[in-house]
């Protein structure tokens, strides 16, 4: 594998502040096939150095330089760096075992083979007794081998970003209010309900409660974008979790992909397809449409379309016990007919389009 000195790498992380006195300066998680970018910090920038990265890469330079690295295998590395042969340096840092983002999308672009992977709407799962949007429904997802989980954020009163669909609690918990005229401590006192109306022990997450949940275990989508909380302050808390490569950011507008490119050009942005314009040629990306939306030119321009089943489109409102949540093996066929380059299908049933994409030869 070549490491090689950068200057701005589309797909690195930002470095991180350092205290005083000669450092590594990277993040510690990376996901899977990740460019990492490391640096030393606090040191003359001529005195030469070497990294060892664990996994038998080593490379030189001086530390003026900056050095790009990717894992190919899962697992805890310590980085050595040694300054003129004198001071010796080290890092731990956690290599998750799923793919990044900037890897996986690439890799399905290119792949010759069939592959549609499953992402939930509110992490669904056909277990009713999990309540929308919640730790467990992650984890129950998680066991279901679900690619993706979609989630819905919003901003408390008191600055902190919490995982719900609605603006208000009265749905999903035993309370009521508006949650962005509520403290975090208000909420957290209610309950989540289950998806048949009863109490469960379960408090309403918050992003980053949520993001370690999933963290190298599953990718998100985060749906803010027409939400109350900030791109800044969505983006700041994926950030804090090293999971950029893990993230996959709504965008509802061309501005919000602006908006997002501005804060950091790494991030993952998921537009709608009427919105991808700022990310053409910059790679590939999920863009997302509904089931009978025209895809245009977006595919050729290397974007990777992701439909949107009828259940997903109309909210999931209806009845739980009813047509929202039992798959249509019909509508499953029209789409893999109508867009036969789809990547991601968006449902309510995860662990049963999983099983009925398997009986096609679709995952692997």
């Amino acid at each position: 594998m070549l490491c090689a000195v950068l200057a701005l790498a589309p797909s690195c992380h930002k470095s991180k502040v350092m205290p005083s006195g000669p450092a590594i300066v990277s993040h510690t998680r990376f996901m899977l096939e990740e460019q990492a970018v490391f640096s030393i910090g606090n040191a003359s920038e001529s005195t030469a150095v070497e990294l060892d990265f664990g996994d038998g890469t080593v490379v030189s330079g001086t530390c003026g330089e900056e050095f790009s690295h990717s894992w190919t295998a899962p697992g805890d590395y310590t980085v050595v760096a040694s300054l003129g042969g004198i001071e010796e340096l080290t890092k731990r840092v956690r290599v998750y075992s799923l793919l990044s983002l900037s890897s996986l999308m690439p890799s399905l672009a290119g792949s010759g083979d069939k592959q549609v992977l499953v992402m939930t709407h509110r992490a669904h799962s056909t277990d009713k007794s999990i309540p929308e949007n919640s730790i467990p429904a992650v984890q129950e997802c998680i066991r279901l081998g679900v690619d993706f989980i979609e989630v819905d954020t919003h901003r408390t009163a008191d600055g902190q970003i919490v995982i719900c669909h609605d603006q208000t609690i009265d749905r999903t918990t035993n309370g009521s209010g508006d949650i962005t005229k509520m403290n975090l401590a208000d909420i957290k006192q209610y309950r989540l309900l289950d998806r048949e109306g009863r109490l469960t022990n379960e408090t309403m997450p918050t992003l980053e409660e949520l993001l370690k949940a999933a963290r190298g275990k599953i990718y998100v989508n985060l749906d803010y974008s027409p939400r109350t909380a900030s791109t800044s302050e969505v983006l700041g808390v994926v950030e804090k979790l090293d999971m950029v490569q893990g993230v996959l950011m709504y965008c509802n507008t061309e501005a919000k992909v602006r908006e997002c490119l501005s804060i950091d050009s790494t991030v993952q942005c998921y537009p709608w397809i009427s919105a991808y314009a700022p990310l053409k040629g910059k790679g590939h990306y999920f863009v997302q449409l509904n089931n009978g939306s025209a895809v245009g030119t977006a595919e050729n321009d290397g974007m990777l379309c992701t439909v949107n089943m009828e259940s997903v489109v109309s909210g999931s409102t209806g009845d739980i016990t009813g047509a929202a949540f039992t798959l249509d093996s019909s509508e499953v066929d029209g789409i893999l007919e109508n867009y036969p380059g789809v990547k991601i299908i968006h449902t309510d049933t995860p662990e049963e389009l999983i099983k009925y994409l398997d009986t096609k030869g679709l995952r692997q």
